[in-house]
């Protein structure tokens, strides 16, 4: 009785042994895996600021495009004002130019009418 006695102890301070030492692989893993899912949240975080950083950029570049474009819009708007205005200018420079010699033309039809009223103005006075 004391041999299976002396044997069931050592059998359980083998099994208690193991265990003890399954508790301590179980515990290494179980703060392993602590570790890993910690490591794990910080990825995923920087993952999703990283996202958000490439989606804020993305509505960047697209304002930036509508700004560029519209600026080239208003520089084409600026260009066609800028040509419109030269030929509105030309424009104004032949009407003044014609209406000077208009004015010439009608200033000298004046004259000559005063001289033929002048003429006629003589001719009756000698009538």
């Amino acid at each position: 009785l004391d041999g299976v006695k002396d044997v069931l102890d050592k059998s359980m301070k083998a099994f208690e042994s193991k265990l003890n030492a399954a508790k301590e692989a179980a515990d290494a893993v179980k703060q392993e895996a602590d570790a890993h899912i910690a490591g794990s949240i910080k990825l995923y975080s920087d993952l999703d600021d990283e996202i958000r950083e490439v989606r804020v950029a993305k509505e960047l570049c697209k304002d930036r495009a509508a700004a560029i474009v519209s600026l080239e819009n208003q520089a084409k708007d600026c260009r066609n004002l800028l040509g419109a205005s030269a030929k509105s200018s030309e424009a104004s420079k032949a009407i003044r130019e014609k209406f000077s010699e208009v004015q010439n033309d009608l200033e000298s039809l004046m004259s000559a009418a005063s001289s033929l009223e002048e003429v006629d103005a003589m001719s009756e006075a000698q009538k």
